[in-house]
């Protein structure tokens, strides 16, 4: 969701003095102020905390309480990142202060072997970062380079967001520069292109040396592919892996009419389609209520990557986490039987 008012704080109900400025509530309701638009639960607020930059995509919060923000258009003037602080802890930023020269979407904050904290930031092709320093609005420091020579995507998905594991590596995911593969770009009836080369580059995720300087794409692990566009993107210290969400393809129903509606093309991925037509499938998700579903990306067909001892380890992992998600026993015949 682009910011484009501003960025809004959300504070418990019970931690203290009502700010000067917030939106108390009481019962669920629409907040209807220009901007913004979403529901709190009882016992939450909001304020404003900033309004004034456009284009504000993602940010990013240091030790020391400074929000960072990157815009994903600059126009041909004015910095491309913030440094935003509330200095009294009403709830409303007190300073903002612009830098950088490019716009994107990928920030995040890291903190070294040294205990050195770095703000990183990503251009369409390029990943850099600062150092924050103590009492640093906007960094004081030079900027470095630290990755680059991405490919150019053009308008489709040229974002890079941004994550770390915790052990120095840096996780980069490149967008695919295409709806999805198409031998046609964005034309109706074109079917999609098997392999892809599009995948070779991009429609991935790259590791990366967090420390190291000048990296060239090539230099990085491809570390995982086929995700189209995942720009919500994160690694769980706790499962030890990384999460990411993904945006589906577009316009199903426009490119392929007599094959999807409107309504399956804005809700589902192509291959569940045939999926929820499964005679089978049908009348079992009649009786029972369906809570969840687990899919290793083969749709139902059961034949993900088959014989590939990486990818059924990441199959059985994933299994396991679908199992624990309802509280499924140890002991129960679901964690060892096949399927």
């Amino acid at each position: 969701m682009g910011l484009s008012a501003g960025s809004a704080a959300a504070q418990n109900h019970d931690a203290g003095a009502r700010p000067s400025g917030a939106i108390e509530i009481e019962q669920p309701m629409l907040i209807d102020q220009p901007g913004l638009g979403f529901r709190l639960p009882p016992g939450f607020r909001a304020t404003v905390f900033h309004q004034g930059i456009e284009n504000l995509r993602f940010f990013a919060v240091s030790s020391e309480n400074v929000v960072y923000v990157i815009r994903n258009k600059r126009g041909l003037f004015g910095p491309g990142l913030y440094a935003l602080k509330d200095d009294d802890g009403d709830g409303v930023a007190d300073r903002a202060e612009g830098f950088g020269n490019f716009a994107g979407s990928g920030i995040a904050i890291r903190t070294d072997e040294e205990g050195r904290e770095w703000l990183y930031a990503s251009a369409t092709r390029e990943v850099f970062r600062w150092q924050l320093r103590p009492g640093d609005l906007a960094p004081s420091g030079r900027r470095e380079r630290v990755v680059h020579g991405f490919p150019r995507n053009g308008v489709e998905h040229p974002w890079k967001p941004i994550a770390f594991d915790g052990e120095g590596g840096m996780y980069i995911m490149v967008g695919a520069p295409s709806n999805a593969c198409m031998e046609q770009r964005r034309t109706r009836g074109s079917p999609g292109m098997d392999p892809c080369p599009q995948l070779e580059r991009q429609a991935g995720v790259w590791r990366f040396d967090a420390d190291r300087l000048n990296q060239r794409q090539e230099d990085g692990e491809h570390f995982a592919t086929g995700l189209r566009n995942a720009i919500a993107f994160a690694w769980s210290t706790r499962q030890d892996g990384l999460y990411a969400a993904q945006h589906g393809r577009d316009f199903l129903n426009r490119y392929f009419p007599e094959l999807f509606t409107q309504r399956e093309g804005a809700e589902l991925p192509s291959a569940w389609r045939a999926l929820f037509r499964n005679a089978d499938f049908t009348a079992a998700s009649a009786v029972m209520p369906m809570m969840g579903m687990l899919d290793d990306h083969d749709y139902g067909t059961n034949d993900c990557y088959l014989g590939d001892p990486k990818f059924e380890m990441w199959k059985g992992y994933a299994k396991g986490l679908f199992l624990e998600r309802f509280g499924v026993s140890m002991d129960d015949e679901r964690r060892s039987r096949a399927g």
